[in-house]
């Protein structure tokens, strides 16, 4: 029997409880198996997990979620449940939760990513690809099994068919043949024996009508209509997948992610096609649900359990839930999902310090599109003194390439996650830069703080005062060694500092209360 052991970057070893173990985010482990037979694959989430001779090396990613953990030998295969939890230093899973919950409830489907773990939803505005194989693939077996049934015994249509039959091999004689042979007498003759043994002729074709089973039935069109349309939906998605590949905002552990979802979508592509292909309805014509076959769908059982789960291949807007009889989809990095909740928690203080402008939010769509840097999304308020705008990810330009571009850099390019500008009705105004890090540490911190430092002295605004008024970073915790940098006075004596951003049960607002005291606002804030 196998026996399977999972154990951390300092050797301790991970319970396994009831084929499920518990993990933490962005961390390396090992899994160690002896068994009678030589292990044949390991995969984490789909993708493989290549061996060593100390066993098998992997890495949790920065993601949270849950996935398998799959062990396959000649003999045996073991799948463990895998639960990623957040880093306990950065943020407890209760907040990791509100955290997603904030994100969720904004912003349908904005969890959803190339990453390993699976936890999010999409709304109203679509399924990103990979939703849709993480929704959809496991349904391809399901799907099977019910064309299957189906196929055992599909609907059979009766028609009357009409041919011309030589007269002696009529077998039945109904009206209809009375009739026609009474308004031809030339035909009817060759009934008569004795007169038909003089006639030189071939004797006359009868028309004759009979009953024919047939297959091309409506609702069996709309089946295999069906059929093509998920084997399309399946194979379009997974080109989407590995167009991801390679663009700029995926890590490599999304790209890997995202190759072998696409090669599993295309075998549950090729598998459907194969089963079709080799079945009694492989020639049907195809067309679109009819009346006909919507009432087929109705009565029959079979046919209604392959209709609802094709269509769920046409309308993938699925809302996705921690049940484990639900399938969920895969989401982004932690570290992605922090920096969009950071943005969408400055939105939410800076409306909670300006009640009295008017606010509304901008290409918002750009934050859904896993590949690309976000930017373009806005967050905008308009007041009696002018407009206040927080921009995602800009673009500063880099001085050498910058062509008259009024965001620009000293150096080389440069994009902060935030850039909080302030134009009033008179004047230039002023500008911030914040920068997410979903890091803890002091090292992280530290190394994390030199953006800070760049950003300050070497962006420039031009129409908003230049330079840069001050620039914060915001990170889930604080650190020890690390407690100056969140002070306030630090922050107004050097115009830079640390912020600690992180969900809480009760909304504050002290850092847009900061940011807008800086930007000569202070007499706005709440």
């Amino acid at each position: 029997m196998m026996q399977i052991r999972v154990v951390n970057g300092q050797g301790v070893e991970v319970p396994i409880e009831q084929e499920a173990i518990e993990l933490e985010e962005a961390r390396g482990y090992r899994l160690l198996v002896a068994s009678e037979g030589t292990v044949a694959r390991v995969d984490l989430g789909g993708t493989l997990v290549a061996g060593d001779e100390a066993g098998f090396p992997f890495s949790t990613g920065h993601w949270v979620g849950d996935t398998t953990l799959s062990i396959s030998t000649p003999l045996e295969h073991r799948i463990l449940g895998v639960h990623v939890h957040s880093r306990q230093d950065k943020l407890p899973d209760d907040l990791w939760l509100n955290l997603l919950a904030d994100l969720e409830t904004w912003l349908p489907g904005i969890s959803t990513g190339a990453e390993g773990g699976r936890k999010g939803e999409v709304g109203s505005i679509g399924a990103t690809p990979q939703l849709r194989c993480e929704a959809l693939n496991p349904l391809v077996p399901i799907l099977e099994r019910a064309l299957r049934a189906l196929l055992q015994a599909p609907r059979e249509q009766l028609e009357i068919v009409g041919e011309e039959v030589p007269l002696r091999r009529v077998r039945r004689v109904d009206r209809s043949t009375m009739k026609w042979l009474g308004r031809h007498p030339d035909a009817a003759i060759w009934l008569d024996p004795w007169l038909s043994a003089d006639l030189t002729t071939e004797p006359p074709l009868v028309p004759q009508k009979r009953k024919e089973v047939s297959l091309d039935h409506p609702a069996n069109r709309y089946i295999a209509w069906l059929i093509f349309r998920v084997i399309s939906n399946l194979r379009e998605t997974s080109a989407e997948l590995e167009a991801v590949v390679g663009k700029s905002g995926v890590s490599d552990e999304g790209a890997l992610w995202c190759v072998a979802r696409a090669e599993a979508t295309e075998r549950s592509a090729s598998r459907l096609e194969r089963l079709w292909r080799s079945c009694e309805l492989r020639s049907i014509r195809r067309e679109p649900i009819s009346e006909a076959a919507l009432q087929v769908i109705l009565d029959d059982p079979i046919y209604l359990r392959v209709h609802r789960i094709g269509r769920k291949f046409l309308d993938p807007r699925f809302r996705l839930s921690e049940s484990p009889s639900q399938t969920s989809a895969a989401v982004r990095p932690s570290y992605a999902l922090y920096e969009l909740w950071c943005f969408l928690e400055l939105g939410r203080q800076f409306r909670a310090s300006l009640p009295e402008f008017d606010w509304k939010e901008l290409g918002l769509g750009k934050l859904i599109q896993l590949a690309g840097s976000g930017s373009g999304a806005v967050i905008e308020g308009t007041g009696p003194a002018g407009k206040l705008r927080i921009e995602f990810n800009a673009k500063f330009t880099g001085y050498i390439v910058r062509k008259g571009d009024s965001r620009w850099s000293l150096s080389r390019e440069r994009r902060p996650d935030f850039v909080v500008t302030w134009k009033p009705k008179d004047g230039e105004g002023g500008w911030v830069a914040l920068d997410a890090k979903y890091r803890a540490g002091k090292s992280n911190l530290e190394q994390a703080f030199e953006s800070v430092h760049i950003y300050k002295d070497s962006l420039r605004y031009d129409g908003f005062g230049g330079k840069c008024q001050a620039a914060m970073l915001l990170a889930p915790s604080r650190t020890a060694g690390c407690e100056v940098w969140y002070s306030p006075d630090y922050l107004r004596d050097f115009d830079c500092g640390i912020f600690e951003l992180r969900p809480r049960t009760r909304g504050g607002q002290e850092l847009s209360d900061f940011v807008l005291r800086y930007l000569a606002l202070g007499e706005f804030a709440n």
